[in-house]
């Protein structure tokens, strides 16, 4: 049987954009099962609306095995569970011939409804799939894990226990969707991330590749966000409509996310709140403890609490100028996911004028200020793109690392690329993504001023970063538009 990991359309449902690299490992998995007969635990983690449930259905469909799709709920009683357990183990054993099936209710043997009297238990349940699936390759899916284990808090203990003594015997990919770290000995990790700017692009069909990293900026590259922004055609006309709405995805999974990743903490809420509303994506400590309500030492504290948090849990990344030393005070820090960020610095100062009618202060806020913000808001972009073409470009094939450089004196480059310790810089360079027009002579000289502030860099390669690419006579030596950086994914 050939298995299609292309992009494609399936009547009644929506477009499924990207994840090649994903359906392509899953079906290496399945591969595997068959040829063996043995199974696979795989634990699939990403962040909230990433897209994982949508990617294990969307493989199911095309894998043609027979499937078992569980979703726990956390609000529902254990004997809820083994309900809903049981009826989705119902609609998989037709077409398994090892399963025993028999009605609850009447007594007859019945497929597709309840398989067998409702489990006592999970190590119950767990056992009649493996005899269920002791011959027949299949996937299982337990989605939202978390949800599951604060029913039932040894529930993990539970599946490692039953994969080693049962389940792995049998030919069946068994996916635990969420964090389950006590199956880590015993499953193969993935993760899913967001939508790349390729991936977006393609969802766009023939726009320019600026529009792309726009629509990723705007998105994060979260799958749902994406679709939105591909059927209104423009990312921009996106942004407008929804703010028209205080109940659009965009307004309301940035609420989301944020009650989501720190519930818990007030002040972490603050925290984020203060890097958001900076224009720029990079924000020092001393510029956090600012903008919070308190004052000295409190604040103080209350910040440094706060991002411990939120760097633990990924939401929030600090970073140093390229070739500091690991404690330096010049550490900055950014919100990491790009769509929080534009929900902090474009909707949420302007969610009580989208409540009350004034939608045309939202949108003229985000007119005014988009151009400038997309500027600053790419740079971890470019870093990003910079890394992967690192392993293509001959020129930058010395780079063991790619960042921006700073100091107290307020001099700043945009990109540096260095080789290792002690070595010469590879490329230092400017991003110029703001006005529509192409780098100039001008533009690099303020490289050059910087650069002469920055050991090591006399010879490295000038490279400039531009949509419009550059002027004759600019003087950089290497210039990259947004095509040659969107061809890095």
């Amino acid at each position: 049987m050939t298995y299609d990991t292309s992009v494609t359309v399936t009547a009644g449902r929506p477009e499924f954009y990207g994840r090649a690299a994903a359906l392509h490992e899953l079906h290496t998995h399945t591969s595997a099962i068959r040829g063996s007969g043995t199974g696979v635990l795989v634990t699939l983690t990403g962040r909230r609306q990433v897209g994982k449930s949508r990617l294990i259905t969307e493989f199911a469909l095309r894998s043609r095995l027979p499937c078992l799709y569980y979703t726990a709920r956390a609000d529902s009683a254990p004997s809820r569970h083994f309900q809903d357990w049981a009826r989705a183990f119902g609609s998989l054993s037709g077409a398994l011939p090892d399963a025993e099936t028999r009605s609850r209710l009447d007594g007859e043997p019945q497929r597709g409804d309840l398989a067998e009297p409702l489990p006592r238990d999970w190590s119950d349940a767990f056992a009649a799939l493996a005899r269920a699936c002791s011959s027949t390759p299949c996937i299982v899916v337990l989605d939202d894990f978390e949800q599951a284990v604060r029913v039932e808090p040894t529930l993990p203990a539970i599946v490692a226990r039953s994969w080693q003594r049962q389940l792995r015997q049998c030919p069946v990919l068994f996916v635990v969707v969420g964090s389950a770290g006590e199956l880590t000995p015993h499953a193969t990790p993935m993760t899913l991330l967001p939508l790349n700017p390729a991936e977006c692009a393609h969802a766009l069909g023939r726009r320019l590749a600026v529009a792309a990293f726009d629509t990723h900026l705007i998105t994060g590259g979260t799958p749902r966000l994406v679709a939105g922004c591909a059927q209104a055609g423009d990312p921009y006309e996106f942004v407008r409509a929804q703010l028209h709405d205080e109940n659009s995805d965009l307004v309301v999974m940035g609420e989301r996310l944020v009650a989501t990743e720190v519930a818990e903490s007030a002040s972490a809420r603050t925290v984020l709140a203060a890097i958001g509303a900076e224009p720029q994506p990079l924000t020092s400590f001393t510029r956090i403890v600012a903008q919070l309500p308190s004052t000295g030492v409190t604040a103080q504290t209350a910040a440094t609490r706060a991002l411990k948090l939120l760097t633990q849990r990924q939401v929030v990344a600090a970073h140093t100028p390229v070739g500091a030393p690991a404690n330096t005070k010049l550490r900055r820090y950014r919100i990491d996911d790009s769509s929080l960020r534009f929900w902090h610095f474009f909707v949420r100062p302007h969610l009580g004028d989208i409540a009350r009618g004034r939608v045309d202060l939202a949108v003229a806020a985000f007119d005014a200020s988009w151009t400038s913000w997309r500027a600053a808001a790419m740079h971890p972009v470019v870093h990003a793109a910079l890394r992967r073409l690192t392993l293509t470009m001959p020129e930058f094939t010395r780079a063991a690392d790619v960042g921006a450089w700073w100091n107290r004196e307020g001099r700043e480059l945009d990109i540096v690329l260095s080789a290792r310790r002690n070595q010469p810089m590879v490329a230092v360079g400017a991003i110029k993504w703001d006005d529509g027009e192409p780098f100039t002579a001008d533009d690099q000289r303020a490289v050059d001023e910087a650069r002469s502030m920055l050991p090591n860099a006399e010879r490295a390669t000038s490279l400039a970063i531009c949509p419009a690419g550059a002027r004759p006579g600019a003087g950089v030596d290497v210039v990259l538009d947004a095509d040659a950086l969107l061809a890095a994914w």
